[in-house]
């Protein structure tokens, strides 16, 4: 229980240098500028990305659900990519897909079954902590309630990646537990 605990705190304690790294590595990545450093998230996206990691917290746990989530930074980082991809105008069929060993279990991981995402992305208005933390109590909901759905119901892992321009906000989410 103890190294539960431990673990659990260190991931939480992580998780936003762990988003920040991958926000960054990700926009640095797409500069084609060699070795530079890349410019690290703005706080505005930082804090973005926290709001909707308590939001699914809050709301799991409003539905009942077990666990809370954490970051992680494999899924972070191709979260930051799909995000990135979405602000300039790609489909979702276009995104990067999720890797074969988040969806079978490899690595310890094994993807969940759920992304969010918006593709036309939203007014920055919209992402306060109430209005998400409704937005995803309600899908949990539909999940829980739909024949044939399954929803994790242990830790789960969650790559989370904003990205702004102007007034608007483009987001992915991607849920993975451990294998």
């Amino acid at each position: 229980m103890l190294s539960n605990m431990n673990r659990r705190k260190f991931l939480k304690l992580t998780g936003t240098v762990v988003l920040a790294t991958s926000v960054a590595g990700a926009l640095g990545g797409c500069s084609g500028g060699g070795s530079s450093a890349p410019t690290p998230p703005s706080p505005e996206k930082e804090g973005i990305a926290q709001i909707i990691l308590d939001s699914i917290n809050a709301a799991r746990k409003e539905v009942g659900l077990d666990g809370t989530v954490q970051e992680v930074d494999k899924i972070s980082q191709l979260s930051a990519q799909r995000a990135l991809e979405m602000m300039n105008r790609k489909k979702h069929d276009e995104l990067s897909p999720v890797p074969q060993e988040f969806k079978d279990g490899g690595k310890g991981y094994k993807y969940g079954g759920r992304e969010n995402w918006t593709v036309t992305g939203l007014p920055r208005d919209y992402f306060t902590k109430n209005q998400l933390t409704e937005y995803f109590r309600n899908n949990f909901r539909a999940e829980l309630n739909t024949p044939g759905k399954t929803t994790i119901r242990e830790d789960v892992y969650v790559g989370i990646s904003v990205q702004e321009q102007g007034d608007y906000v483009w987001y992915d989410i991607i849920f993975a537990h451990e294998g």
